[in-house]
């Protein structure tokens, strides 16, 4: 499990604004079915969502139905650095801010046991409403391929 990491109020708010400014950015292109950290979504969204799913692929429950749960080992611990914020940089287009973004993204590293605690490029802290939005937008990779490419009619997608 990735380490919680509460950042000081000064920063804090300076997470918050910057959500604040992102979030309507990027929500948009996220799929209908991710539910983490979304504004008018959440866990209990999911779970109605899910049910629906299940009562329709079932034909309300007369057909056998599976549902595949998934987690990715160590998700926050694991997302890289550069990947996220090459994926910020196809929407965000403002220098100051990505330089800031950088800053942050940057300032948190985990140390790689493998290799005898040597820096990695990777992970993002538990805990600041950043980390969560930086999350969703490495993961809508992986939702939109699931949904189009893949073309799951059934997927949703609750945090990691």
């Amino acid at each position: 499990m990735g380490r919680i990491h509460k950042a000081n109020v000064k920063d804090r708010v300076l997470h918050q604004a910057i959500f604040r400014i992102l979030y309507p950015i990027f929500d948009k292109h996220f799929i209908f079915d991710s539910y983490s950290s979304r504004i008018e979504k959440g866990t209990h969204k999911g779970i109605n969502r899910t049910f629906t799913f299940a009562r329709k692929e079932s034909k309300n429950w007369k057909k056998q139905t599976f549902v595949l749960k998934c987690d990715i080992k160590k998700f926050f611990d694991s997302i890289n650095y550069q990947i996220l914020f090459n994926l910020i940089k196809k929407e965000f287009f403002c220098p100051d801010t990505l330089w800031l973004l950088k800053q942050i993204i940057d300032s948190f590293n985990t140390p790689n046991i493998i290799y005898a605690m040597a820096e990695t490029n990777k992970g993002i802290p538990l805990g600041n409403v950043t980390s969560q939005l930086f999350a969703n937008i490495y993961l809508n990779e992986l939702d939109q391929f699931i949904k189009h490419k893949l073309k799951e009619k059934y997927y949703i997608r609750y945090t990691d």
